[in-house]
């Protein structure tokens, strides 16, 4: 399967065409915001589904990228979920202290699985 990989700044996005997956590299913040707008329009399923996005190599998460994850599952009418994998404990510790009920269209991979 050929890789496709998108960078910017801090970074890095691997991925395949038309499979629905990120691997994240490095730091996600805004300024990266365009950068994983366009690796989500490669790999997104038409009509929605999920996305997988794999965290193990993400150093840094801001709350500005967190919220456009939010942002962009609610622009799709619930109808596109990102499901997490291999969290950073520090993203984790983020995300608990807004409370992953608030996080629409977040869901962690172990809880997809059951």
């Amino acid at each position: 399967m050929e890789v496709d990989q998108k960078a910017a700044g801090t970074l890095r996005i691997d991925y395949a065409p038309g499979t629905p997956a990120l691997r994240l590299e490095g730091e996600f913040d805004a300024t990266q915001r365009a950068l994983f707008l366009d690796a989500l329009a490669e790999v997104a399923p038409a009509g929605g589904g999920e996305v997988h996005l794999d965290l193990a190599r993400v150093r840094f998460l801001g709350l500005s990228a967190l919220n456009l994850l939010v942002r962009r599952a609610k622009e799709t009418d619930g109808s596109t979920r990102f499901v997490l994998h291999n969290i950073p404990a520090d993203v984790e510790r983020l995300i608990e202290s807004l409370g992953w009920e608030r996080m629409h269209g977040l869901v962690r991979a172990e809880e997809v699985a059951r």
